[in-house]
């Protein structure tokens, strides 16, 4: 990193399993404008993804708050409604890409072990690895808005299960 500063570069990309590591070696880091980029190029590849999004509608959906909009604004560190609404934005699209991400996971590895995932039971699964959890909460925590994101979110865990065996937790750091 430091002899890309010598090298005038305008800035670059880091991919895994390098993200972390760089961020020691940043001069500054501006996350919310990285998290607007990223809404403006998922809404760029998905037209019409954000249109009609309510960020009210998808706080209540998403988060557990009383007085929602003023509480969640001051736990956040959020100053204004713009700032309310690219945050919300950017909680939906990342929830949006880590549905596409997870169907592509599930395609890779059915296309590799074909019929090995039609026996699944998320339900089933679900109870015997996480009895100390509701689902409900499960799936809050982790924004799962639907029951084939919970499937999902827990078949691509199997996966992961069957391809790394009982270390799968503490798979390689390049593994996504």
């Amino acid at each position: 990193v430091n002899g890309i500063r010598y090298m005038n570069f305008a800035g670059f990309a880091v991919t895994k399993p390098n993200k972390v590591k760089v961020l020691q070696y940043l001069d500054e880091l501006d996350l919310k404008q990285a998290q607007r980029d990223e809404v403006a190029a998922y809404a760029s590849e998905h037209p019409g993804v954000l249109e009609g999004f309510d960020p009210m509608a998808y706080l209540a959906d998403h988060y557990d708050y009383q007085d929602p909009k003023a509480a969640f604004m001051e736990d956040y560190g959020l100053s204004d409604d713009q700032e309310f609404l690219e945050y919300l934005q950017y909680a939906y699209v990342s929830a949006l890409k880590a549905r596409e991400e997870r169907a592509v996971r599930i395609a890779d590895y059915e296309a590799a072990n074909p019929g090995s995932t039609a026996g699944f039971d998320a339900d089933t699964y679900f109870s015997e690895n996480y009895s100390y959890d509701t689902k409900e909460r499960f799936m809050l925590s982790r924004e799962l808005d639907t029951e084939e994101d919970f499937h999902d979110y827990l078949l691509c865990e199997w996966i992961d299960y069957q391809e790394y065996g009982d270390w799968w937790w503490g798979a390689p750091a390049d593994y996504d």
